[in-house]
């Protein structure tokens, strides 16, 4: 149980060295330094989220009163980027190479990361992600795991006390505290090459 485990709250770039350095401890972590602890002596991957597809997320947020043509440029430059780093030419690889010194991998381990990510490169794809219901069920175990945490704070009497909005409108939890709305407005605008 979650009794029995001490948890260490480490940075990221802390975490493969404090994993490597206690050999009966365990880490929970992200890509980047989970390639380097995987690659310790004695170490056994136990679970990684290619078993639960579409449960964690990586998004890209703003809030949502900032102005229109932000939300444009920041979905316009990441589907650019998106299509530089699918590609094979010299562009792709020097992205790749940046990226990698930016999260503190080599390219080799960043390449091994993009293989066992799931990545909307397209995004007609990122839109039926948003749009689909398997979204809406991952969003009811994350605020359900949430709220049993504590992590709404001390006055959340339920899970509902946070919302959440969809692309179709539907609101899970509080429509008068919505706190995440899930917008496929300009990904679609991308996938239909109207940015």
């Amino acid at each position: 149980t979650e009794r029995d485990v001490k948890v260490v709250n480490t940075s990221d770039a802390d975490i493969a060295s404090v994993f490597t350095a206690a050999p009966k401890g365990a880490a929970v972590t992200w890509n980047t330094p989970l390639q380097q602890a995987r690659n310790a002596k004695g170490a056994t991957l136990v679970f990684d989220s290619s078993r639960i597809p579409g449960e964690i997320i990586d998004l890209m947020v703003v809030r949502t009163n900032t102005p229109e043509t932000l939300h444009k440029a920041l979905t316009g430059a990441w589907y650019e980027t998106m299509a530089i780093m699918s590609g094979t030419d010299k562009r792709a690889e020097d992205a790749i190479s940046w990226m990698a010194k930016s999260s503190g991998a080599t390219p080799a381990e960043f390449r091994s990361q993009l293989k066992t990510t799931a990545m909307f490169y397209r995004a007609e794809d990122a839109v039926k992600f948003t749009t689909g219901e398997q979204l809406k069920k991952t969003m009811e175990d994350v605020r359900s795991f949430s709220f049993s945490k504590g992590l709404f704070g001390q006055g959340a009497k339920s899970k509902d006390a946070v919302g959440m909005q969809f692309p179709d409108g539907s609101v899970m939890g509080n429509k008068a505290n919505v706190r995440l709305r899930f917008n496929a407005t300009f990904m679609r605008m991308a996938a239909e090459g109207k940015l």
